[in-house]
């Protein structure tokens, strides 16, 4: 070991309690403060010649540094809480209730949409399924716009009462009320 390298260990042997107490200062845990010192060792020897000059301004900037840095990642890592957060989002799939809901208001609609008239569930089909304009729809049927909106509006309240009858009946059946 030089002259040079035992000056500067000789300057932060003397300044280390004083970045310690500064560290702790700002992080709060003595392992990360003595983490920090540590680093901030390591880069002062790196650049030995220049910190000779003035040992502890260069040592107390090197040291501020780190302590921003090490908040910035801190801020920047998720905490316990937001990772079990993330953790907990619920899948894309619909639970097998859902799915079996799903699939026999499925066969309602269908059974609703069987009971309509040709022309009428034709209509229905283009509009709200295949989303044909109503104008293009007037004109493949010889119709008026506002005829389809009509025949649109008879469809869906005939599916919509025949599903509440169909429901209706389902409940009765099973001895539910209805809610």
């Amino acid at each position: 070991m030089d002259s040079e390298d035992s000056a500067l260990e000789q300057a932060y042997l003397q300044m280390r309690p004083q970045l310690l107490r500064y560290a702790a200062g700002r992080m709060g845990t003595a392992s990360d403060s003595e983490d920090l010192v540590q680093e901030a060792w390591l880069r002062v020897r790196r650049h030995a010649p220049a910190v000779l000059a003035a040992p502890l301004p260069y040592m107390m900037r090197v040291m501020r540094n780190l302590v921003i840095d090490h908040g910035r990642v801190r801020a920047r890592r998720l905490r316990q809480a937001e990772v079990d957060a993330l953790l907990e989002v619920p899948g894309d799939l619909p639970s097998p209730e859902d799915a079996a809901i799903a699939r026999s208001q499925l066969r309602l609609f269908a059974r609703a949409l069987a009971g309509l008239p040709l022309r009428r569930r034709e209509i229905l089909i283009a509009a709200r399924l295949r989303r044909v304009p109503y104008a293009q729809i007037a004109a493949q049927h010889g119709v008026s716009v506002r005829t389809v909106e009509y025949e649109v509006r008879l469809a869906l309240d005939h599916c919509i009462a025949a599903m509440a009858a169909a429901e209706d009946g389902y409940r009765m059946e099973n001895g539910e009320a209805r809610g």
